[in-house]
């Protein structure tokens, strides 16, 4: 078995919660609604957004569209 030290599990756990994260606010873009009426491109750039910068691209989404109220 592999002996992991306590730095090893560290990046680990947070490996896993930036792409669990990734992972939700994928799905929340993609049932976005205000992107339903915009072009596909704006939702393209997006997707390869995602696909290229990871976390960083789910961050911004966080703070950009998933905090803000659905109704405005």
């Amino acid at each position: 078995m592999m002996d992991l030290s306590a730095p090893e599990i560290i990046i680990i756990f947070v490996q896993v919660v930036l792409t669990a994260f990734w992972f939700w606010m994928l799905l929340a873009f993609l049932r976005d609604p205000r992107f339903a009426g915009k072009t596909n491109n704006t939702r393209i750039l997006w997707l390869i957004c995602f696909v290229l910068f990871g976390a960083v691209t789910a961050a911004a989404y966080f703070f950009m569209y998933y905090t803000r109220d659905t109704d405005v």
